[in-house]
């Protein structure tokens, strides 16, 4: 299969009925994803960053180099120089496998841990509906691990709804997070925690809603949420005409980060130019710190895991689904998710329903 440029990367292009994506050879990100809804409309809910990644700076890593749609990340975070910031998964080269009529499988030889992965990106005829998985063979040990897509919410959309299953701990980052002496900055009290998105703590006092986005201008925040439901967790985002929604088992990924990018970063190559961005990321780890702190089992008393166990004879399989359904004007967030048979149904609190396609066994096999 012949290799494509988008955005300055290299990789390979697959189209499908309903999905098309791109996938970098470096870093293995799926990017410029389109979503083809009933009736013919394309959406492409995912970011491209504003810099191509052959004008990048050439001391920055790949996975920044690169950044788009979404990446699998071991460990996940950052841990020093030993380790590439979100490891090899998301900064190696990747040797495309096979190309076939459902998607794409690629495969990397990972350092740390030492293992070889296998990714495969594919849809289904007829879903509007991204399917990934990562298989992981030969690491030994505990390490954290996660998805990493990032949204991007277009100025046309205005503000847009941002829900989640119901969770039982919430927490803005302990920080700090950024560092206002490289040009960093956040609006979020570190460390504070919440029930609910309506109103979290900001640092100058008094409290934001996180389930409305784009806000707070100027700044980077990073919350955490663990779901309550210890089998099936879902993130979504109400756009003016669709719905974005991340499925996950929350029995390998028990908690979900959102990482709220508005232009508070100003430092090369961000620029203050990394704005209406929000990552979604579904992860077993300790917010977004790297190996060492998340193998510390700081949640332990929460019950909340942070590291998963790997052995050398076992491979480990790593699903992630995201779901795109058309809605009408105005449907608001999502109150609930609702696996049914051959799909699900999403209800709003404004009391608009839609329904989408979706191979649950995916999710949930062996």
């Amino acid at each position: 299969m012949e290799t494509t440029v988008v955005h300055g990367a290299r990789g390979w292009a697959w189209k499908g009925d309903k999905v098309s994506f791109h996938l970098t050879e470096a870093g293995g990100h799926v990017g410029a994803v389109e979503f083809r809804l009933p009736g013919g409309g394309v959406v492409r809910p995912y970011s491209l960053a504003p810099w191509a990644a052959d004008a990048c700076p050439g001391e920055a890593p790949v996975l920044l180099r690169v950044l788009r749609g979404d990446f699998f990340c071991l460990p996940f975070g950052d841990d020093g120089p030993e380790i590439p910031p979100h490891g090899d998964a998301a900064n190696g080269v990747w040797r495309l496998e096979s190309a076939d009529a459902d998607g794409l499988t690629a495969t990397l030889e990972s350092g740390v841990p030492t293992a070889k992965v296998s990714k495969r990106v594919s849809a289904r005829p007829g879903q509007c509906a991204l399917y990934q998985e990562h298989v992981v063979s030969g690491a030994e040990g505990r390490f954290n691990y996660g998805y990493h897509p990032v949204l991007e919410f277009p100025e046309a959309a205005g503000v847009c709804r941002v829900s989640t299953a119901p969770f039982r701990f919430g927490s803005v980052h302990p920080g700090p997070f950024t560092n206002p002496a490289a040009g960093e900055y956040s609006a979020l009290k570190a460390g504070a925690e919440f029930s609910g998105f309506g109103e979290v703590p900001l640092a100058a006092g008094g409290t934001t809603d996180l389930g409305r986005y784009p806000a707070r201008e100027g700044f980077e925040d990073l919350v955490m949420v663990t779901a309550a439901d210890p089998e099936f967790g879902w993130t979504a985002v109400t756009f003016p005409d669709y719905v974005w929604i991340s499925l996950k088992n929350t029995h390998l990924f028990p908690s979900t980060l959102l990482w709220i990018s508005n232009g508070g970063r100003h430092q090369l190559p961000w620029g203050g130019k990394h704005r209406r961005r929000m990552g979604i990321e579904d992860v077993c780890g300790y917010f977004c710190e790297g190996l060492t702190a998340s193998r510390k089992d700081l949640l332990r008393d929460r019950g909340i895991p942070t590291t998963g166990e790997f052995r050398a004879e076992e491979a480990r399989r790593f699903p992630s689904v995201h779901v795109v359904a058309p809605v009408d004007g105005g449907a608001g967030a999502v109150s609930a998710v609702e696996r049914v048979d051959g799909g699900l149904r999403v209800r709003f609190r404004s009391g608009a329903e839609t329904e989408a396609a979706v191979d649950w066994t995916f999710l949930y096999a062996d």
